[in-house]
């Protein structure tokens, strides 16, 4: 869906200087998702899969140069965080690339594709892991807790833990939403690689944790779960699709 113009060049020097920083800020973005998604020879093995994970989070903030997410990350040591933190982090870096690849668009800084095979392929990665352990996680276990059930049935699990995984997909579902309609849900659909591989290969994958929140039920909803409304005109556009 980019586009990409084979004429003469007819680049003013503003139009080339744009390029030069889109493409500057697009290479540093996909070397993160790099970080992220590098597996090391030394830690491949499936005992060692935690370890695996967290040697590509600390080289991904080491290049962010973010210290505050390297302490964080010292104190998490269940895979299942791990993961989950992954997930958010892959999002993170989709939302920096398509921010970049969606003004590349909208202005038509045109010349010679910024994407290669393999940076199409990094892109498949990060919005698979976004899925499958951040959204498709955080439903399940959402869907599963005894918080999202009726109100009467007992709850046997810690409510505060279930808040905090409905708040956090919430958010998880919004900011992927967002990166399809960038503008809202009545607004124009974003015409990037990023946005045609999620209505390929994951709208039911962002369309059933949306529909869970935008139409939960009135005796399962609280304040600290609440319906989430907004959910409602994106699903009806996505549907119309």
């Amino acid at each position: 869906m980019l586009q990409y113009d084979t004429s003469s060049n007819t680049e003013t020097p503003t139009m080339m200087s744009n390029s030069l920083l889109l493409t500057s800020q697009l290479s540093a973005a996909f070397l993160n998702a790099l970080a992220l998604l590098e597996t090391s020879s030394k830690t491949t093995s499936s005992q060692n899969i935690e370890g695996t994970l967290k040697n590509r989070l600390v080289a991904y903030y080491n290049q962010r140069n973010d210290q505050n997410a390297l302490q964080t990350l010292d104190k998490i040591t269940s895979r299942e965080e791990i993961e989950l933190l992954t997930g958010r982090e892959a999002l993170s870096v989709l939302q920096r690339l398509q921010k970049i690849m969606d003004v590349q668009y909208d202005e038509s800084t045109q010349g010679s594709p910024l994407i290669s095979t393999k940076d199409l392929a990094k892109l498949g990665t990060l919005l698979s892991l976004t899925f499958k352990w951040g959204i498709e996680r955080l439903y399940t276990q959402v869907v599963q807790s005894g918080s999202f059930r009726e109100k009467s049935r007992p709850v046997t699990v810690d409510t505060s833990v279930i808040d905090y995984d409905y708040h956090l997909l919430s958010d998880l579902v919004s900011s992927l939403l967002l990166l399809v309609f960038p503008e809202g849900a009545q607004g124009r659909i974003s015409q990037t690689l990023i946005t045609t591989t999620i209505l390929a290969k994951h709208v039911t994958d962002l369309v059933l944790p949306s529909i869970a929140l935008g139409w939960l039920p009135v005796n399962v909803s609280t304040s600290s779960m609440p319906v989430v409304h907004a959910f409602r005109p994106f699903v009806t556009r996505l549907l119309g699709l």
